[in-house]
């Protein structure tokens, strides 16, 4: 964009600024939280669908139960990755930070959820 003055000291008082781009690994970090959040909790439902139709309660050895804890394990490691990328999205410079910091917080609530939710299942069983 070329700017007709007559020399260097015309130039305006006021430039505007240049908007900031939104960082893509904070984005990516907001959409890990959401997939891996919803996923959790279908997780979860099905895991108490199982629990309140088998008599007696599921057998912590039977095979549904070790993929449903191997899944929400495999989520919450997700959110660990998840996590990570929004802490390298916010260290960039000249970044919008509103994706990060929402990808930061979903995923550290999803891990401390989970984290409460299986110390629960552990002394209420």
């Amino acid at each position: 964009m070329a700017l007709d003055y007559d020399d260097d000291y015309e130039a305006p008082a006021y430039r505007p600024r240049r908007a900031l781009g939104h960082s893509g690994l904070g984005i990516v970090s907001l959409a890990i939280a959401v997939v891996v959040g919803l996923a959790e909790i279908v997780l979860l439902v099905i895991a108490g669908i199982l629990e309140s139709q088998t008599p007696g309660g599921v057998d912590e050895n039977s095979p549904e139960a070790m993929i449903l804890g191997l899944l929400l394990i495999g989520g919450m490691v997700m959110s660990l990755v998840g996590g990570v990328l929004a802490v390298v999205a916010l260290v960039q410079g000249g970044r919008n930070k509103i994706f990060p910091i929402l990808g930061l917080a979903l995923n550290g609530m999803i891990i401390v959820g989970m984290i409460g939710i299986i110390t629960i299942g552990l002394f209420a069983g």
